[in-house]
């Protein structure tokens, strides 16, 4: 977990933006040494927010036209329309999709061996 997360429960980076009346603002380093970055009360409130950020902003509108499956060009399109400027988070992104992936059928691989050795056992 970053450090942005632990003290001001912002899992994505959100930045304050023009118009944000949000709780005490905390300031930390990115594209600049004191950029201002949104607090949450709560975890669950980060996760609101960013699903808001992303369905009301004209600016990532286009990928909403996107199949809800193309999650390649979800990744790269949100880099093109500026969400980071870290110019590697697309294939970050990916990249966690693919380990995610990975894990996920192993333990429905492990969990199919288990139910059939219990069945072998029994």
């Amino acid at each position: 977990m970053s450090d942005l997360a632990r003290r001001s429960n912002n899992h994505f980076g959100i930045k304050c933006h023009r118009g944000w009346t949000g709780p005490p603002r905390v300031y930390a380093a990115d594209d600049s040494p004191n950029d201002c970055f949104r607090r949450y009360a709560k975890v669950e409130d980060s996760y609101q927010d960013h699903s808001e950020f992303l369905v009301s902003g004209v600016r990532y509108s286009p990928l909403f036209e996107l199949s809800i499956t193309d999650y390649k060009g979800w990744a790269r399109g949100l880099q093109q329309m500026g969400y980071a400027t870290d110019r590697l988070m697309p294939t970050s992104l990916l990249n966690l999709l693919r380990i995610m992936n990975f894990i996920a059928l192993m333990i429905k691989k492990i969990s199919q061996r288990g139910l059939a050795e219990k069945s072998v056992m029994n």
